[in-house]
C-alpha cells in the first residue's frame, strides 16, 4: 500500500476508522470552531480523540467561506499518529528512525494540485487570505487568528532548504507577522538573507499529508531535508511544484499554499496567543519579521487545517512528542548509549521540557552520563527536567515515573542541578512584564537531572506474579467484564533480590500449604531481649 496521495486521501482514512467527526452546522471561526476542538482535548480520554471537519466555516460578520476547515487533523491521539506512519502504535520510534536514517529526497514535478486556483496582484489585493476560514484559537485571549504549519524557507548560501512548524499571524489580507524562536533554522536563514539586504523567500503549506507536519515538528540531525525525512516515512518522495511569485518549492498536492517575502528591514511587535507550556505569551514588546503575502494558491474548495497550540495537551504537543522522543533516541543510540532503551516525552511536560530516559544500565555511572547528552542535545529552550528510570518503568506513564522517583532516588546522592537551558516561554524563569536577563533570577534558568534507576537489587515489584495475573485476564475476559487498558507494568517482575526461602513460602501458599511455613518457622523463636524492640529492622 502506497502513502496517504494527498491530505483528503487522509482525511478519508481518519474517517474510515472513526477518527474524524463531521460537524454540519454553521460554526463561527472567531469564536465557535476552535473551543469545540478544544474540548476534544480536555472531554475525550486519548483513544477516543478525533478530528473535526467543520463544513460549514463562517465568519463573526457572515462570510461564508467556499471551502471547509479541519482541526486535530494529524496528531490527535497516539493512534492517529500512528497511522500517519502507517505503523503499529508500539513501532512509531522504529519507523522514525529508519526515515532518519534512510530519507528519500523528494521530486519537482510540473504540476499540483496545490496550484487549481491562483490569486496574485489585484485579486491578491481584493481578498487576500481572507478568503479563508482561519479560526481564532483561544478566543477571549488570542490576539490575531494565526496559521501554524509547515513554512519553508532556504538557505540563501547553500540552497538548503528548511521546513519548520511555524507561526502566522494575521494582520491584514496580505500580511503576516512571523512567530519564530532566534535559535529556529528559518530564522538563521532569515539572517542569512538580511545580510545580504534581500527579502527572504517564504511559503506556507497547509493542508499537507501528515508525514509533512511530522518532519516539520521534529528536531532532526543537522544537514538532513525534513521534505526528505517526510519521504522517508512515507517510503516514497514528496512531490513539489514550484512556486508562482518566488524561488521554492512545496507539496505539489496541499491544499493551500501562501508565497511570499519576508521583511529584513523592519521588526514589528505581536499581540498575545497560546503557547505549549500551557501558558498565553505576551509579545507586545516582542519583536518579528513581517510576511508580504505574494500569492495564494488552494485546490477548488480548499480545506483548511489548523494546529492547536496551547495548554497541553495539544495538537502541538502531541507532534511534537512522538518526534521528538524517537529523534532524541536517535542520537542518544548514535552516541553509544545503547543502555538506553526508549526515550518519553509525557505531555504534561508540553513534551518538550519533562525528559524520561528508561535504561537497562551497564555501568553506576551510564544514567548520568545519559541525562547529559540529553540535555545537550536539546540544547537551548528544551529540557528543563531530565529523568532515567530502570527498564521495568514505562516512561511515558507519568505515574510509574513519579513512583520511581519516589523509592529510586535519594536527591543528595541522585540529582544533578545545571545552569540553564534558556527557556523563553517558560513562566517560572522571569514574570509577563519582564525577561531573563533584567535579572528576576541572579543565577539564571537551570535544570535538574535526576537518576531514578536503582542502586542496588531490590526485592520484587509488589504485584501478582504473571502467571496469576495471566489467568486472571483470562477469567476476566470470559466473564465479559469491561475491556481493560493494562499498564506496562501491570504483573510482578523480580528486581535482584529474592531468597530460596521467600520463594518456597510463596510456593507453599499458593499450594494451600501456608500451615508448612509455619512448622518451620516456629522453631525460629527467639526472645524479645535477644531481637530487640525495634523487632530486627
Amino acid at each position: 500500500m502506497g502513502y496517504f496521495v494527498d491530505f483528503r486521501a487522509w482525511l478519508a482514512r481518519l474517517e474510515e476508522v472513526g477518527l474524524l467527526q463531521r460537524v454540519t452546522s454553521e460554526v463561527v471561526i472567531e469564536t465557535e470552531a476552535a473551543p469545540m476542538a478544544w474540548l476534544v482535548y480536555r472531554g475525550l480520554p486519548p483513544e477516543e480523540r478525533c478530528a473535526l471537519l467543520f463544513e460549514r466555516p463562517v465568519s463573526v460578520r457572515g462570510t461564508r467561506f467556499e471551502g471547509a476547515l479541519v482541526i486535530n487533523s494529524v496528531a490527535a491521539s497516539k493512534r492517529m499518529y500512528a497511522l500517519g506512519m502507517q505503523c503499529e502504535v508500539e513501532e512509531i520510534k522504529q519507523k522514525w528512525i529508519r526515515a532518519i536514517d534512510h530519507p528519500i529526497p523528494p521530486v519537482l514535478v510540473d504540476s499540483g494540485w496545490c496550484q487549481e486556483i491562483v490569486h496574485t496582484g489585484a485579486e491578491l489585493e481584493a481578498q487576500g487570505i481572507n478568503e479563508l476560514p482561519v479560526p481564532v484559537d483561544l478566543p477571549g485571549l488570542s490576539g490575531d487568528p494565526r496559521t501554524t504549519t509547515a513554512v519553508i524557507t532556504k538557505d540563501p548560501e547553500t540552497g538548503a532548504r528548511n521546513v519548520g512548524e511555524y507561526s502566522g499571524f494575521l494582520k491584514n489580507r496580505t500580511t503576516l507577522r512571523w512567530g519564530i524562536g532566534v535559535r529556529q533554522h528559518g530564522f538563521l536563514h532569515w539572517k542569512k538573507w538580511r545580510a545580504r539586504g534581500e527579502p527572504m523567500p517564504v511559503a506556507i503549506a497547509i493542508g499537507v499529508t501528515p508525514n509533512i507536519l511530522y518532519a516539520a515538528s521534529t528536531k532532526l540531525p543537522e544537514g538532513l531535508d525534513e521534505l526528505a525525512v517526510a519521504g522517508g516515512i512515507a517510503g516514497e518522495p514528496v512531490l513539489l511544484v514550484r512556486c508562482k511569485t518566488i524561488d521554492l518549492e512545496v507539496p505539489a498536492h496541499a491544499e493551500i499554499i501562501i508565497e511570499g517575502l519576508m521583511d529584513v528591514d523592519y521588526l514589528y511587535p505581536g499581540t498575545s496567543f497560546g503557547e505549549y507550556p500551557g501558558f498565553m505569551a505576551d509579545e507586545t514588546r516582542r519583536y518579528s519579521p513581517i510576511l508580504r503575502i505574494t500569492a495564494i494558491t488552494h485546490r477548488r474548495q480548499p480545506i483548511f487545517q489548523h494546529v492547536t497550540c496551547g495548554m497541553p495537551p495539544s495538537e502541538t504537543s502531541e507532534l511534537i512528542q512522538y518526534g521528538h522522543e524517537a529523534s532524541l533516541l536517535h542520537h542518544l543510540r548514535e552516541e553509544g548509549f545503547e543502555g538506553v532503551l526508549d526515550v518519553g516525552l509525557p505531555d504534561f511536560g508540553a513534551s518538550r521540557e519533562f525528559i524520561v530516559l528508561q535504561m537497562r544500565k551497564r555501568s553506576a555511572d551510564e544514567p548520568r552520563a545519559a541525562l547529559e547528552a540529553a540535555a545537550q542535545f536539546s540544547g537551548e529552550g528544551m529540557g528543563k527536567i531530565l529523568v532515567a528510570v530502570d527498564e521495568d518503568i514505562d516512561p511515558c506513564d507519568a505515574e510509574a515515573v513519579c513512583w520511581a522517583l519516589t523509592f529510586r532516588m535519594q536527591p543528595a546522592y541522585d540529582v544533578t542541578i545545571k545552569k540553564g537551558p534558556f527557556i523563553a516561554l517558560d513562566p517560572s524563569g522571569h514574570p509577563p512584564s519582564g525577561t531573563f536577563e533584567e535579572g528576576h533570577l541572579p543565577e539564571g534558568p537551570s535544570s535538574i537531572l535526576i537518576d531514578a534507576t536503582r542502586k542496588w537489587p531490590y526485592l520484587p515489584i509488589a504485584l501478582p506474579k504473571r502467571q496469576f495475573m495471566e489467568r486472571a485476564l483470562q477469567l476476566w475476559q470470559s466473564e465479559g467484564l469491561p475491556p481493560l487498558h493494562l499498564k506496562a507494568l501491570w504483573a510482578s517482575r523480580e528486581l535482584g533480590y529474592w531468597s530460596d526461602e521467600n520463594e518456597s513460602n510463596a510456593q507453599l501458599t499458593v499450594q494451600g500449604d501456608y500451615e508448612k511455613i509455619w512448622e518451620r518457622t516456629k522453631r525460629k523463636r527467639v526472645p524479645v531481649e535477644e531481637v530487640g524492640e525495634h523487632l530486627g529492622v
